[in-house]
């Protein structure tokens, strides 16, 4: 018998004023504790029909050793105007290993997730016939009505293959990670179907080889067709970074185009291609038959350069946007990788890579926090982009923000905006952007207290379009256009801002001016190795009559930015 786990909280959806100018449209923020035993969180968000916002989310619940979790699919519904709850659905026996997709069709919630025997006994749902495990997992469409509740439940069981290593110390306290497994890799909406890819592995191990299969499911949740192909893999790509896969399927005019990592992908028997270091597209027709196979290259490739997570997007005129993470060669020491936006011409014809047609990098960025599970989204009212990123948190003790671009469709800046959670010691990192209805945008982040470990939340916040037009709007919405990073830092002082004839002033404690320096790059670092230890003032300025490196006169001068930067 199937059971359901049901919380709901209701909070006044007030904005904080206060410690920071939080103008913004709303902010919905969730706290908890890391030690406790149950933990919330949000991933994902989109607008429904009846202007609510939906909210793909799991629960964790404590189990094994350390601070590792068992996930089940969860869902929670904001109003904006009114209060928030949530859902969350469990097994016995099964947990998943992602996050879920939620769909609206007709004004009704469909959670799409999987569920895998759960094989660790000191979790409080474990499977009870711990010497006979199941050998299949569940692929289940679960229907829910306004509140929540489950209205009707659709599964399919899927065969999986066992593959335990029981005298391995690592499964002897991570089972889950080293069991078989069913992870539902990247779904979205036809009108009348949903298609999905899930991957199929002997255990979430980085080195166990993988089957992908494509799926198209109706809302009754039957299998209406269903391809599966083989991965050659020896490092096993498709397994790195699990936790992280969606939204690797675009839908084109001839069937869709499934993008991921580099690795070989094995179809009709033979190899098609070798990618190593690189990404491929797999072309498929309406049916999911295998069409071709392409590698798309970063704009500087070589042999050591290689993408890690990534989410696409397909455009309004015919070309994919891919938001990816990467490590260069020269970063392969360090804990360092960069982001980038890159727009591909995916066209079918029979030249073997695809065609890079614009691009954007950013660096300075950590992979301890991740690259956003979405990290592109189109505009419905202009077809202008919004690009999220979480920005230089180059260690863990050390503040980070999440930069928001406003681009034209061709990467033309319009607007970077910088956000954080309220407080001056704490860690934010994005999980999710998403266009709304109004030509604004919504993050999803979560955020850690970096003086108090047990301290976390979990937000969704809502900008209007008016918060991307200028420097005044900006504030009033609680973004900022520049930063000073990282802080504390030490002998560099580096300035962020997407302003144009702008340029830093930093002074000491005791007001004198210190340093003035044009800022002439995306990011550019201040010389602080002459600096005594303390605390200093930056501003940045932007004129109207060109680029300055002083002052500027004042009929042509804003301060744009301030804020405090320590030295240590």
């Amino acid at each position: 018998m199937n059971t359901k786990h049901r919380i709901s909280i209701v909070f006044a959806l007030a904005l904080i004023i206060g410690g920071k100018a939080f103008g913004q449209e709303w902010e919905l923020t969730h706290e908890f504790a890391y030690s406790d035993t149950c933990m919330f969180s949000f991933s994902e968000a989109f607008e429904r029909g009846n202007g609510k916002i939906a909210v793909e989310s799991y629960m964790a619940y404590k189990s094994g050793a350390g601070d590792f979790y068992s996930l089940h699919p969860a869902v929670a519904v904001i109003d904006p105007q009114k209060d928030w709850y949530y859902n969350a659905f469990f097994k016995p026996g099964f947990y998943t290993s992602n996050i879920p997709y939620v769909f609206e069709k007709n004004n009704t919630l469909y959670l799409l997730a999987t569920y895998t025997p759960d094989h660790d006994f000191t979790y409080f749902n474990y499977h009870r016939n711990y010497e006979e495990q199941h050998d299949y997992a569940i692929l289940g469409l679960y229907q829910l009505d306004e509140q929540l509740e489950l209205a009707n439940s659709y599964e399919t069981r899927m065969a999986i293959d066992t593959f335990e290593l029981r005298d391995n110390n690592t499964w002897q306290s991570l089972p889950n990670d080293f069991s078989g497994s069913l992870f539902l890799f990247s779904a979205l909406q036809e009108d009348e179907a949903i298609v999905g890819a899930y991957v199929k592995r002997y255990s979430m191990g980085h080195y166990a080889p993988d089957s992908l299969f494509f799926f198209r499911m109706n809302y009754q949740g039957q299998m209406l067709n269903k391809v599966g192909y083989r991965m050659k893999s020896t490092s096993s790509t498709l397994s790195r970074s699990y936790f992280l896969r969606r939204h690797h399927i675009a839908k084109n005019g001839n069937g869709f185009i499934f993008f991921d990592l580099s690795d070989n992908v094995i179809c009709n028997g033979k190899e098609e291609g070798d990618f190593e270091n690189e990404g491929f597209a797999m072309y498929l027709d309406h049916d999911f038959n295998f069409v071709s196979a392409k590698a798309f290259r970063h704009p500087n490739h070589h042999v050591g350069n290689s993408f890690y997570d990534m989410s696409v997007i397909r455009s309004h005129h015919g070309t994919t946007y891919v938001a990816t993470e990467y490590k260069e060669e020269n970063q392969a020491s360090s804990g360092i990788t960069s982001c980038a936006l890159y727009e591909y011409d995916d066209g079918e014809g029979k030249v073997s890579y695809l065609n890079l047609m614009n691009h954007i990098q950013r660096y300075q960025f950590n992979r301890m926090d991740f690259t956003p599970s979405k990290g592109i989204d189109i505009s419905p009212t202009d077809w202008t982009l919004y690009f999220g990123y979480t920005l230089n948190a180059v260690t863990g003790s050390t503040d980070s923000w999440m930069a928001i671009e406003h681009l034209y469709a061709h990467f033309d800046t319009i607007r970077t905006m910088y956000y954080d959670h309220e407080g001056d010691r704490v860690r934010s990192f994005m999980s999710s952007i998403t266009a709304t209805n109004d030509g604004g945008c919504m993050i999803v982040y979560s955020a850690k207290n970096l003086d108090n470990f047990d301290q976390r939340w979990s937000c969704v916040t809502k900008f209007p379009a008016e918060a991307f037009e200028g420097i005044k709007e900006a504030h009033e919405n609680g973004l900022k256009v520049a930063i000073a990073y990282p802080n504390p830092g030490n002998n560099v002082l580096n300035i962020r801002t997407g302003l144009q004839n702008a340029w830093a002033e930093v002074y000491d404690m005791n007001g004198r001016l210190i340093h003035s320096q044009a800022l002439t790059e995306n990011a550019t670092a201040i010389d602080a190795t002459d600096w005594t230890d303390g605390v200093y003032v930056w501003k940045v300025y932007v004129s109207d009559g060109g680029p300055s490196t002083g002052s500027g006169t004042a009929s042509s001068t804003t301060l744009a930015e301030t804020g405090k930067w320590i030295k240590e």
